[in-house]
């Protein structure tokens, strides 16, 4: 009898175990920023066009997008922000070094993987710089990518999977072209081309990994346990 006790509670812990594996499997996605193209030349004094592109990481419930964008003001002047038209409203407001963009979106339209915004920049100054995503779960103005879940609004941003955007600025000017491709309706449609390194996802898929292997070592006890049970009989 005692072992029959012990082998119902460990049934119940697995049916637990397997169920909050599922709930939590289902709610981990790993949105980020990057900038295309993530690295080019140019000359002091030109100027130049970066696109931000927002990935969902499998999120499918993504309804606004908070984009801090901040870069060295004495080596980059910012010449414009253009909205990408991936939300239904976007604005955008300016200091020294530092754009913040936000983009909602209020019809109920899924937001997939797409352009953000465009930003021109002109050089200031021969030598290397960056421009970075502020990022921080600690910080006030932060970047997020956001959507409803249940009752609450979840920021689904991983901040280390993020880009930076590095501008060497040099004698001659050497961009790698951003492509494009224009539908019959004359709307322009930016795509990705992979100068990047892929996403790993690692921690993530770890996280798939471990759980229905604990739920299969568990499954595996279960079994001894049972077979033992039946021999006693």
């Amino acid at each position: 009898m005692k072992l029959m006790k012990n082998v119902s509670v460990f049934v119940s812990f697995i049916v637990v175990v397997s169920f909050f594996s599922v709930i939590c499997a289902g709610s981990v996605f790993s949105a980020y920023l990057e900038f295309q193209p993530p690295s080019l030349s140019v000359a002091p004094g030109g100027s130049f066009d970066v696109n931000i592109n927002l990935n969902t990481g499998g999120a499918t419930n993504i309804s606004s997008a908070d984009v801090i964008l901040l870069y060295n003001s004495s080596a980059l002047q910012l010449q414009s922000v253009t909205d990408g038209a991936l939300f239904d409203s976007f604005i955008s407001n300016t200091v020294s070094g530092k754009i913040s963009m936000v983009g909602t979106s209020s019809s109920g339209n899924a937001i997939s993987n797409g352009l953000f915004a465009k930003i021109k920049f002109s050089s200031l100054q021969a030598g290397s710089t960056t421009a970075t995503f502020n990022c921080s779960s600690s910080a006030s103005d932060s970047s997020a990518i956001s959507g409803a879940e249940g009752a609450d609004t979840k920021d689904y941003i991983v901040c280390a999977q993020n880009g930076i955007l590095t501008i060497n600025s040099s004698g001659t000017s050497s961009t790698t072209p951003i492509p494009t491709t224009t539908t019959s309706s004359g709307t322009t449609t930016t795509t990705t081309t992979p100068t990047q390194l892929p996403r790993t996802g690692i921690v993530e898929n770890l996280f798939f990994i471990a759980i229905p292997g604990l739920v299969l070592v568990l499954s595996g006890g279960l079994l001894r346990l049972f077979s033992k049970a039946m021999r006693f009989r």
